[in-house]
């Protein structure tokens, strides 16, 4: 029984022997590696099929002899497998110059990659492993070699060397900075062109450095932390806008500041960015100078009143910005917007009797023919608040190369203060003739009066009569002189512009110049200025002169203003004995009254240069009650912090 057992442990070891035979025949024969082995004296003792396709040679024909370097060299050669099997394996260094490595975790195996130019059409690149086959005491009896044919990879990392050198041709030449880093936590740079260095003002060796990107582009301490912060807080976020980074400063101690802009563009699966760089200098200068320009521009246009607009000819539309509508009285929120048409702006602040002006204007612009075309418009606009301006409009034109206008390009510029001036000055030297007439007038009157008077006296010897002729001919002088007096001071009303007056300051001041002792002064005219001609301190003048001379027993004074829809009005008051309904109605003529008629005419011909205008409307024992009417657009409000 025992016999039999061990029989039958015999046989199975014999069938699993065979069975591994076959196996491994299947396995190596079937491998699609090229492979084949030699034995102790280099005679071939396998060449598999994948071997025998590759190479064209049978196994048949090589079996059992040395001629396994036929399929690859043409001159005979050890192979990798004749050198390990010599123990000559320091050899395969000088045979097989690659690099070689021995495969680690197989003691005894090389592998190497080498170029046959012998092979096929244009030579081949093939991939070979060579590993010792050893009995079971270790020594080697023969070795084993496997072939790969890498023609095709090795094609494609030639192309892929040819890419990476036109790409880095061209990165090295782009007009820009490009380098490629990391950014947290540190900056370290795997590639950088020349124009990287350029407009940061930094050297190869700096950014070499671990990190030493941001000491040596960054002078100031303070600015370096920030931006780094800054960068680094906007590199996290992932956002592409964020990454951009605009106008940064580069100083250089005792150097010129220079500005680039940056962008990081981060590489997807790697803890690294492509960081580009661009010179902004130029503009950035030109920016700043075109900003100093457009101050000035607008510190000239706003002490001229002036106002920038377009007009698109293919929309109809006008461009206002905030500078026009704030001489307007307005706001772009208040109006919806910058944009409105020919039609909606006449209606909205051109003056009714001046909209087909406008409209016109516009049309002529419109169908002009010369590119030099411009034109001058006076016309009226109506503001927000209701007030009634002069407005002057500049316009030229942009043609396209059909000549074709497609944009109108003006400036609107308010001559109200200038206009209302001119209207002053026609005013006043119209009333300045006028009385010129009539003081001519009278004074020939008195003239012939004391020639009268002459002619009589050189007929009298009653010396009573004589005299009394003589005090007729002294007053008629004294009327002369007093005629030719007021003469003097009424020329200069009208001589310069209307200008913006602080009444409160000039009532205080009148105070300070008369004698108003015990009498309280209530002054509530702060905040305000009015339009008007120089001389309309002489308004007040007059006014308080007259209550100290003829109000009695006056206590108190008081000026105060109130709004109202049509403008606004200043009105002074007394406690004095006022004036008499009699002799309201002649207070502001000429010489009418005592020793005021003068001033009251002259006050109301003062106002009446800028449209204001004056009366008394008090009640006779309560005090004089004047009231001064200014129109909408001769007062304003303003801070008085005095």
């Amino acid at each position: 029984m025992g016999r039999q057992n061990q029989k039958d442990d015999t046989k199975d070891q014999g069938e699993i022997s065979q069975k591994r035979e076959i196996w491994m025949d299947a396995i190596t024969h079937g491998s699609p590696i090229p492979q084949f082995a030699i034995d102790s004296d280099h005679l071939i003792i396998y060449w598999n099929k994948a071997l025998e396709i590759y190479s064209g040679i049978k196994a048949e024909d090589v079996l059992g002899t040395n001629r396994h370097l036929n399929a690859f060299y043409p001159d005979k050669r050890p192979s990798m497998a004749d050198l390990l099997v010599d123990g000559q394996e320091d050899k395969i260094s000088e045979l097989y110059t690659e690099k070689e490595r021995e495969i680690p975790f197989i003691e005894g195996t090389y592998d190497r990659t080498r170029f046959f130019p012998g092979m096929g059409k244009s030579g081949v690149w093939l991939h070979l492993t060579v590993a010792a086959i050893r009995d079971d005491l270790g020594r080697t009896i023969g070795a084993v070699e496997t072939l790969e044919d890498i023609t095709e990879l090795k094609k494609t990392e030639e192309k892929l060397r040819e890419n990476e050198a036109y790409i880095r041709t061209i990165l090295d030449n782009l007009p820009i900075g490009v380098a490629v880093n990391s950014v947290d936590p540190n900056v370290s740079f795997e590639y950088f062109n020349e124009n990287f260095l350029k407009y940061y003002r930094t050297t190869k060796e700096a950014l070499l450095t671990v990190d030493g990107f941001w000491n040596e582009v960054y002078e100031d301490p303070v600015f370096r932390e920030e931006l780094r912060q800054r960068v680094l807080g906007d590199s996290a976020s992932g956002d592409p806008d964020k990454m951009h980074w605009k106008d940064i400063p580069i100083t250089r101690f005792g150097e010129e500041t220079t500005f680039i802009s940056a962008r990081n563009i981060p590489i997807p699966g790697k803890h690294l960015v492509i960081s580009t760089v661009w010179d902004v200098t130029e503009r950035k200068r030109a920016e700043d100078k075109l900003k100093t320009i457009q101050m000035k521009l607008t510190g000239a246009m706003d002490l001229a009143n002036m106002a920038n607009w377009e007009f698109d000819a293919a929309t109809g539309m006008f461009t206002f910005d905030d500078w026009f509508y704030a001489l307007y009285g307005t706001s772009v929120e208040r109006e919806g917007g910058n944009h409105m048409s020919v039609e909606e702006y006449a209606q909205k602040f051109v003056h009714p009797d001046d909209q087909h002006l406008v409209a016109e204007d516009v049309k002529r612009a419109i169908g002009a023919t010369s590119p030099g075309y411009i034109s001058k418009l006076d016309h009226r606009i109506i503001r927000r608040d209701g007030e009634i301006r002069y407005v002057v409009v500049r316009l030229g034109i942009i043609q396209d190369k059909t000549g074709r206008t497609i944009k109108i390009h003006g400036a609107t510029q308010d001559l109200t203060i200038r206009k209302k001036a001119q209207e002053a000055l026609f005013i006043a030297n119209k009333k300045l003739n006028m009385l010129s007439s009539i003081t001519r007038h009278d004074i020939l009157n008195l003239i012939m009066v004391v020639r009268g008077y002459l002619e009589l006296s050189e007929d009298i010897e009653d010396k009573t009569v004589l005299k009394e002729y003589i005090l007729k001919e002294k007053e008629a002088v004294d009327a002369i002189q007093h005629q030719i007096e007021f003469t003097g001071f009424y020329q200069d009303i009208g001589m310069m512009e209307p200008k913006w007056h602080n009444p409160s300051k000039i009532v205080d001041e009148i105070s300070g110049s008369l004698n108003t002792e015990g009498i309280q002064l209530d002054n509530s005219l702060k905040g305000i200025e009015i339009f008007a001609d120089p001389l309309i301190e002489k308004v007040f003048y007059n006014l308080v002169e007259n209550t100290i001379r003829h109000g009695g027993h006056v206590t108190s004074i008081s000026v105060s203003y109130t709004e109202t829809e049509t403008g606004i009005i200043i009105t002074y008051r007394d406690n004095g004995v006022g004036i008499k309904d009699i002799a309201r109605n002649k207070l502001f003529k000429k010489g009418y009254g005592k020793n005021t008629g003068l001033g009251l005419f002259l006050s109301r011909e003062i106002l009446s240069i800028t449209d204001s205008t004056i009366q008394e409307n008090g009640k006779p024992g309560e005090g004089v009650r004047f009231e001064i009417t200014f129109p909408k657009g001769n007062y304003r409000f303003i801070e008085d912090n005095d």
